[in-house]
């Protein structure tokens, strides 16, 4: 028999390799690891066994893979239209939500909040959903009531619920708890405002800011966050990262007042970055990085100085890596595509950068931007092969992802265009001759956003080949999905079974399902939801699938499910989600808004952690 010693480091490998098993409310799958920077030594290996290298350090998982950034920035490749390779019309949840089933799912999410029987899991769900179903109409009161519940996670969803539903008169409230002042602790019911739900406040308040035209709101969240996030070391990274996030999501319009507030925000993300690594972490300038960023791309003010500023960053060598990612992120936000200059800062960093993931988010970038010289580079190892060591094997994920974006946009920007023939061609041959797993599922979903039809039956073929529980396998079953190939739909329908343990396969599978408009699939999707011990990121994939493809029966379904109390609370909370998602009129996720330039390498937990309860990794 094994005693409790010999199981322990098996028990401790599984909860590494899957950390969403805890039960957080969690949902969206960000990647297999937890990216928020952490010491580097690793605890003592265990007495018997081998240190995977000297000193019992374990081996440190590559965060510069490609499938990270997919993960977090997939979202506009899966919201077009099922079926429908014209303009990159977006998928509308509701599209077809008749007022009586609109009523009968807020009624459920009601019914569920006023329930003190249950548990954490279910009030989470339905506090998301009621704020996605009924935005501004959400009564305040409801939230309000959660927010002193001594169980953390109601409180913290509480008030990041406040701001997806846009609740301006919520403002003074998510003010007072982000300071941590008299108020906000009294509304807390604690002697001290958690950190975490001060962080969830100042996300709350940037959400806030970007649904609202009042000028005079946006100052005021300003002058707070700004006051946050100059505070001492003595505040927590999260909460300074989410004042500076905050500021990201200002709405400022052409007046007056808000072209002032602009020129404050671009001064004091400058300033803030400027200032040495003795006195503020790396992680945090990066992300007034992509404030900066973000902010100018969207109002256009500013725009000259802050290129060049974010260009020096790069070409400097010693400026912190994570700035110099944020840095390469952004002018891939800014540069519009004739703008030689950036084009050429980014493919001069793309050979000569001394960060790899910098390097590699050029690519990212170059695509963003667009333009013929930016495309010639990205495409050139697959149009014009040269020596094979010229470009590591390893980028061309990212090469191929960048000329993604490109041909998002173009199908965004003109519903007649179609795909470049010679570059799917050219991707094609070199998917089929690549040996490397994790280079091929790239270029295999490059060719499904491409909708290259000829090179389906070479994904199917290297699908049948791979091992099934590798997370590349996944990955070729939604390059189908994307493909739209509904010869591929029995297969993939067979492999999304609940009883499976082939987390990779579950996960992208029913993502699949979801973009091959399979409503046939949606009772085994159901089912899915209905496991009691599935994995939150393989329920979560579920809930987005159903949210394409759900109609009158799979409702009615789903809304047993929810008010059924004899059911485990896991299953019910996620049928309270799949609801809230259906009646969502948004064709993007809620923390959408946080993900257009994102350093995912600069992470902290409020955002996206170990745990899987951040606000990017809430459904």
């Amino acid at each position: 028999m094994l005693n409790s010693l010999t199981l322990l480091p098996a028990i401790l490998c599984v909860a590494v390799a899957y950390p969403d098993e805890a039960l957080a409310h969690g949902g969206a799958y960000r990647g297999p690891d937890d990216l928020v920077p952490r010491a580097e030594k690793a605890p003592p290996p265990f007495p018997g066994l081998p240190p995977n290298r000297p000193g019992g350090r374990r081996f440190a998982p590559d965060f510069t893979l490609w499938y990270y950034w997919w993960e977090f920035n997939k979202a506009p490749f899966l919201a077009r239209q099922a079926g429908s390779s014209e303009a990159g019309s977006l998928a509308s949840s509701d599209a077809g939500l008749a007022d009586e089933d609109r009523k009968r799912i807020l009624d459920a999410i009601t019914k569920v909040l006023a329930d003190p029987g249950n548990n954490r899991e279910i009030h989470s769900a339905g506090l998301m959903a009621l704020a996605k179903v009924a935005r501004r109409s959400a009564p305040p009161g409801t939230f309000r009531a959660f927010v002193s519940n001594p169980d953390q996670e109601k409180s913290e969803t509480a008030v990041i619920a406040m701001g997806v539903a846009g609740l301006q008169e919520a403002v003074p409230e998510l003010l007072a708890l982000a300071a941590d002042n008299r108020q906000g602790r009294t509304l807390s019911g604690r002697k001290l405002v958690h950190f975490r739900t001060r962080a969830f406040a100042c996300y709350a308040l940037g959400l806030i800011a970007r649904q609202s035209q009042d000028i005079a709101l946006q100052g005021k969240i300003f002058a707070a966050m700004k006051g946050l996030a100059s505070q001492s070391r003595s505040v927590r990274v999260d909460i300074r990262t989410a004042a500076l996030t905050a500021i990201r999501l200002l709405r400022l319009d052409g007046s007056e007042r808000g072209k002032q507030l602009l020129a404050q925000a671009v001064g004091f993300l400058r300033a803030f970055i400027d200032k040495s690594d003795k006195e503020e972490m790396g992680r945090m300038r990066a992300h007034a990085v992509a404030a900066l960023a973000s902010l100018v791309h969207r109002y256009g003010e500013e725009w000259g100085e802050s290129k060049r500023k974010l260009i020096q960053l790069l070409d400097e060598r010693k400026t912190n890596s994570y700035i110099q990612q944020s840095a390469v992120l952004g002018l891939g936000l800014l540069a519009r595509p004739d703008d030689a200059e950036v084009g050429a800062a980014l493919r001069r960093y793309s050979r000569k950068g001394k960060d790899q993931q910098a390097r590699y988010f050029t690519c990212i970038s170059l695509g963003r931007m667009g333009g013929s010289q930016n495309k010639t580079f990205l495409a050139q190892p697959f149009l014009h092969p040269t020596d094979p060591r010229s470009i590591q094997k390893l980028e061309l994920p990212w090469r191929a992802l960048g000329l993604a974006i490109l041909e998002e946009k173009a199908r965004r920007v003109d519903p007649e265009h179609s795909a470049d023939l010679p570059l799917a061609k050219g991707i094609h041959r070199y998917f089929r001759d690549v040996r490397i797993p994790t280079v091929a599922a790239a270029l295999s979903l490059t060719l499904g956003v491409l909708r290259y039809e000829p090179a389906t039956v070479d994904i199917v073929d290297r699908f049948k080949k791979i091992e099934p529980g590798r997370v590349t396998a996944g990955y070729f079953c939604l390059a189908l999905g994307l493909m739209h190939d509904k010869g591929s739909q029995d297969l993939i329908r067979s492999l999304v079974d609940p009883a499976s343990r082939r987390v990779a396969l579950l996960r992208q599978g029913s993502c699949a399902l979801g973009q091959l408009d399979d409503r046939a699939s949606a009772p085994r999707l159901i089912r899915i939801l209905g496991h009691e011990r599935m994995l939150l990121s393989v329920s979560g994939a579920a809930a987005m699938a159903l949210r394409r493809i759900s109609d009158k029966p799979t409702i009615d379904t789903l809304l047993e499910l929810a008010g059924d109390g004899s059911q485990p609370s896991l299953p019910r909370a996620f049928a309270v989600v799949t609801l809230g998602l259906l009646a969502d009129r948004k064709p993007f996720p809620w923390n959408h808004a946080f993900l257009a330039g994102l350093n995912y390498r600069a992470m902290v937990e409020t955002l996206s952690g170990a745990q899987r309860n951040g606000i990017l990794d809430i459904l």
